[in-house]
């Protein structure tokens, strides 16, 4: 938000910032003016008391101060019990001109300028300004209302000549009183502006904690997920280096070499999964450690999928049909998302011998429809093998010496360009459905994360 507070009105001069100033010292000033106004114009009526000691038209007087304080506690009463927000607004300004105007028509009709009555719109000049809480440009409606209605009219008494003093008082107390509201304003809005730096710094602190947690969550996943599945593959390297060198160092002098075959076989495959798993767990861990630098642009879906079939193992036919065209959002992302989702069709056991892409286009964004002809997978199986990292309850349930990372791979990187992985349901095979966002709505979202 901008913080420029504009010289002549004392007010932000960006709307927005003004728009939230007011919001936040809304209910708080009128719970001000409510307690004030109802105590002031009380107050203001006992000087009926003053009327009946002084005057000799006390009775029309005090009639007309009576009027006064009727109309101002039950404007009052009514802006508090309303939900209009312009009434609770205008009342403390309305009574205020109110007021003034009721005893300037006393001083006008029943009083002579001896009598000093002009005291009453001094004491008023000081209450709006300092009592009630108003916009400066309101505090000068009423400043101003008060100095020229009293000069208008005792200008037209007898005597006016000695009322010149007079004006002159209410003239320089009125503008000390608006700038000492303008001083008010500028504090108030001083003090704002801290507020806003405070709720920033609250904010980034808040984000950096939330960052730092989740950071820490990731790394407890990938920690709890290596030490799990790279424990077996180390177990089994381990046992069966044995193996292959009992069978070359026998006491009998007697060299096996099935056995040490059959070993270093076994010692392959371990060291192929440990690898797998390692590879599998960096790629998923990059993508975490990317979410908070994530990058947007035009990315070419028909191009990207159609890298898809490059990627595919010989024995697995692939079609593609349709186009989506591009859209705004991750490259990196997406690019992962199909490599995961290739190497995926690529494992060895994997039966799945066709699969087809059916590329679409909407408002909303685009939309990959995957189908094979492979073992179906349940909707429990899906939900579990592309729950993220930070939600697996225990790494214990997958059996194995590796953790299914290639769907859950595919979900997270597609999760980061603002869309989701879903499994469609079919007759035979399974159906899986990639949707991106469209540029408007990833624009919106990025516009989001640069605003926090």
């Amino acid at each position: 938000m901008e913080n420029k507070i504009t010289p002549i009105t004392a007010r932000f001069a960006s709307p927005e910032t003004e728009n939230a100033y007011q919001d936040f010292i809304f209910e708080g000033d009128w719970r001000n003016n409510f307690y004030v106004l109802l105590v002031g114009v009380s107050i203001w009526g006992l000087y009926i008391i003053l009327d009946i000691m002084a005057l000799a038209e006390w009775r029309q007087a005090a009639a007309i101060r009576g009027a006064a304080v009727f109309f101002g506690i039950a404007l009052v009463l009514l802006a508090q019990s309303s939900q209009i927000r312009l009434l609770r607004e205008t009342t403390p300004l309305i009574v205020s001109l109110a007021v003034g105007l009721a005893l300037v028509a006393i001083i006008y009709l029943y009083t002579d300028l001896d009598d000093a009555y002009y005291v009453g719109l001094v004491q008023e000049c000081v209450f709006v300004c300092f009592l009630l809480r108003m916009s400066f440009m309101k505090t000068v409606a009423a400043l101003a209302f008060l100095v020229a209605t009293f000069s208008i009219f005792v200008s037209m008494k007898a005597g006016a000549e000695g009322a010149n003093l007079q004006v002159v008082v209410m003239l320089t107390m009125a503008m000390v009183c608006g700038i000492g509201s303008y001083l008010l304003q500028k504090f108030r809005r001083f003090d704002f502006q801290k507020t806003l730096i405070i709720d920033e710094q609250n904010q980034r602190l808040k984000l950096l904690l939330k960052d730092e947690q989740r950071d820490n969550e990731r790394k407890l996943a990938a920690m709890n997920l290596l030490v799990h599945f790279v424990k077996t593959p180390l177990h089994q390297i381990n046992g069966f280096s044995d193996i292959v060198m009992n069978s070359l160092t026998r006491g009998d002098k007697r060299i096996s070499h099935d056995e040490g075959v059959e070993g270093a076989r076994y010692i392959k495959t371990a060291t192929a999964n440990l690898s797998k798993s390692v590879n599998s767990l960096l790629t998923y861990h990059r993508l975490d450690e990317s979410e908070r630098r994530r990058r947007y642009a035009k990315v070419d879906i028909d191009r990207a999928f159609g890298d898809f079939s490059d990627l595919i193992a010989a024995r697995i036919v692939v079609k593609v049909e349709g186009q989506a065209g591009e859209v705004f959002t991750v490259p990196a992302a997406v690019k992962c998302a199909v490599e995961s989702l290739a190497a995926y069709y690529n494992e060895t056991h994997n039966d799945a011998t066709h699969v087809e892409l059916m590329l679409g286009s909407a408002a909303t964004g685009v939309c990959i429809v995957v189908r094979d002809n492979g073992r179906t997978i349940s909707e429990e199986d899906f939900l579990e093998k592309t729950k993220p990292l930070t939600k697996i309850d225990s790494y214990l349930t997958s059996a194995g010496s590796e953790m299914p990372m290639l769907l859950r791979t595919t979900a997270r990187a597609v999760d980061l360009c603002g869309g989701q992985f879903l499994r469609g349901e079919v007759a035979e095979g399974n159906q899986f459905v990639i949707s991106l966002p469209s540029a408007k709505a990833a624009a919106a979202e990025v516009d989001k994360a640069v605003a926090a």
